[in-house]
């Protein structure tokens, strides 16, 4: 399944099971397995624009769990994950104006099946890529080609290491900073203080 999403200024493409520990496939082999999401947003201005642009990056960089991982997380095709998957200078994420598309493969012209419960089913062969493009219509980010017939149903266990959207990771960094201002802080007063102290005393002297 791929979610879609907007209204944050940005995009980028996250994955319900990126910080979830690989489990076991049926065939064997280990893969993650999750939930889609890609942001695309927007056309008349980005997160880089305003007087706070500078900034918009290193936040993407510093809550970074949920992001798509591309082919690590599915490879190319043999688990139906991410083949041809394409990314940003390296990062599933992009700060320029951009817009997405969906584009969708049903395979062996629209076959259809039916699961044990009479729910229809999408062909084996059956893909879907969602591409965000820049302004000039460019890929920029890409789920690469994802196969519609496989299950990203998340296990209950799986769902218990789905890191948090606030994990405290940055709670040491803010720490730090903390500290360093309130020192800052004692230094100034004292400082201030000082000067009062001496501009007083020059003062009664001039008297």
């Amino acid at each position: 399944a791929v979610l879609l999403s907007g209204d944050v200024h940005h995009s980028e493409v996250l994955d319900a099971g990126a910080a979830v520990a690989v489990a076991p496939s049926s065939s064997g082999e280990e893969r993650r397995r999750g939930i889609l999401e890609v942001t695309s947003s927007g056309l008349t201005h980005s997160c880089v624009e305003p007087f706070y642009g500078g900034v918009c990056a290193p936040i993407l960089d510093a809550f970074s769990a949920h992001r798509f991982r591309g082919d690590d997380s599915g490879g190319g095709g043999e688990n139906g994950r991410g083949g041809g998957a394409r990314s940003f200078d390296g990062k599933f994420y992009y700060t320029g104006r951009n817009y997405g598309t969906v584009r969708l493969d049903w395979g062996r012209d629209g076959w259809r099946g039916t699961a044990p419960d009479g729910a229809e089913t999408a062909s084996p062969e059956a893909s879907v890529v969602v591409d965000v493009r820049d302004r000039d219509g460019n890929v920029v980010l890409s789920t690469g080609s994802l196969n519609l017939s496989r299950s990203t149903a998340l296990t209950e266990a799986e769902l218990s290491g789905v890191a948090p959207c606030i994990d405290g990771h940055l709670l040491p960094l803010v720490r730090r900073v903390g500290m360093t201002l309130a020192l800052l802080c004692i230094l100034a007063l004292g400082w201030t203080r000082r000067s009062r102290r001496v501009s007083v005393d020059e003062a009664k002297k001039t008297e």
